[in-house]
């Protein structure tokens, strides 16, 4: 079959919602080390989370400011954030004004995720973002949990676009949310930034700040649990908050077998090499287990703090909850990750109505509770219905973000296979790959 043709059958199965049939097309062509042919491929590598995949074919030196946009997207789904930044903000020296709105969208949130804009250079102005993103700039930082970026000069900025009802309610969040002061009494910022700088994960810096935050707020008499570890992002922005006194408090609960389509293998030994080349092992007792049968053996005494990030779906993370319940103390701090996501969403949301616990906030997708035996008193009731509301609100803008992603992903392979074809008579010169 001629390159043309199977270029040809490559973008039918395609279009008739057969990406893995298309792929096995597209391997075939991909033997000519043809760069348009490898960059279609990462599209469609992409589409069927084949991420490690992806990324192998976007190594040219020579991509467009497009594509290296879309090579810091599929590094910010495989936990590269650190590196995604770094190559978008490569691509604002390149680009002119036009091109910025989108870089602007892919900052703001990849896959549901908030860059750090400071850090990007981005400033929180309306014309920077095009209106075809979820509903707005003002809603997208909500709905990602950005409230702490909404001071009252945002709101005022944005306030003719979010409403009357939506200003007022994020006005009523930033109100009763309880993170702000001890954030404030937190760790050093920049010390937070440069520990978990590099390290693989999903973790953005306002997480890792607030999780610094939260473990050195514990006492040093009780553990410190944290529930799914990948690359020690998250164990090492928990270890920034603690004074190292030669006793391991933070005790870091995965049974490191890699996230399919993202890292195949063990993660334990780049695990133990980044708490290693940070100095921080000292801090941290490893437990190669999953968190219920952790839970089942427990006896390292009372918890101070609970982070959950294992296993997402709805009945795991209800089932990690209640696993270790038992061992914590009255005022325990416990974070939820993702919840933006369907499985922390929901637990969430029907955790908000416990009289065991008390909604602190929310930062990103970091949702924090408070142990406490007060009883659910109106106030609390009051308190708790205006969380669930907007988590509510965040779970389906979540959902709308990601079809629209999915959206956009399959618009740009099939423009890119229509540009291939239309080129298709270059397709057997010479390759440029490095």
């Amino acid at each position: 079959m001629s390159l043309t043709s199977t270029l040809r059958e490559a973008e039918k199965s395609f279009a008739d919602d057969m990406p893995l049939e298309s792929l096995r097309h597209l391997d075939r062509l991909a033997e000519t080390k043809n760069v348009s042919i490898l960059l279609l491929r990462a599209l469609v590598r992409e589409s069927v989370n084949d991420l490690t995949g992806a990324f192998s074919d976007l190594q040219s030196k020579n991509l467009s400011p497009h594509f290296m946009i879309i090579k810091a997207r599929i590094l910010a789904k495989l936990g590269f954030g650190d590196k995604a930044i770094a190559l978008l903000q490569e691509v604002l020296t390149k680009v002119d004004q036009e091109i910025r709105p989108t870089l602007a969208e892919e900052a703001l949130g990849i896959g549901g995720r908030r860059f750090d804009l400071r850090l990007m250079g981005i400033g929180l102005k309306k014309n920077q973002v095009s209106m075809s993103a979820p509903r707005n700039v003002g809603a997208i930082l909500a709905h990602l949990g950005a409230l702490a970026e909404l001071d009252e000069r945002d709101l005022q900025v944005f306030s003719g676009q979010l409403g009357s009802r939506e200003l007022s309610r994020y006005r009523e969040l930033k109100t009763i949310d309880e993170l702000r002061h001890i954030l404030d009494a937190g760790p050093q910022i920049t010390a937070i930034r440069k520990a978990i700088f590099g390290i693989r994960g999903w973790l953005s810096f306002d997480e890792a700040r607030l999780l610094a935050a939260l473990s050195s707020r514990v006492p040093r008499q009780l553990a410190i649990v944290e529930l799914g570890s990948f690359f020690g992002r998250s164990t090492v922005a928990l270890s920034c908050g603690l004074k190292d006194i030669g006793v391991a408090r933070i005790h870091a609960v995965d049974p490191h077998k890699g996230l399919a389509g993202i890292f195949e293998g063990s993660t334990l030994d780049p695990f133990l090499k980044n708490l290693e080349s940070r100095r921080v092992g000292r801090k941290v007792r490893v437990h190669v287990s999953t968190s219920v049968t952790c839970a089942r053996s427990w006896n390292g005494g009372r918890i101070g703090m609970l982070f959950i990030d294992a296993r997402h779906d709805t009945d795991s993370v209800r089932s990690d909850f209640e696993a270790w319940f038992p061992a914590m103390t009255s005022t325990c701090y416990v974070a939820f990750h993702d919840v933006t996501q369907p499985g922390p969403n929901a637990v969430v949301r029907d955790l908000l109505y416990s009289r065991e616990l008390r909604p602190l906030g929310l930062r990103d997708s970091t949702f924090v509770f408070q142990v406490s035996s007060s009883r659910l008193e109106p106030h609390r009731t009051r308190l708790a219905d205006e969380w669930d509301k907007y988590l509510q609100s965040l779970h389906a803008d979540y959902d709308t973000w990601v079809e629209l992603q999915r959206s956009k992903l399959r618009l740009e392979t099939l423009q890119l296979f229509e540009d291939a074809t239309r080129q298709r008579r270059h397709l057997t010169q010479p390759s440029c790959a490095d």
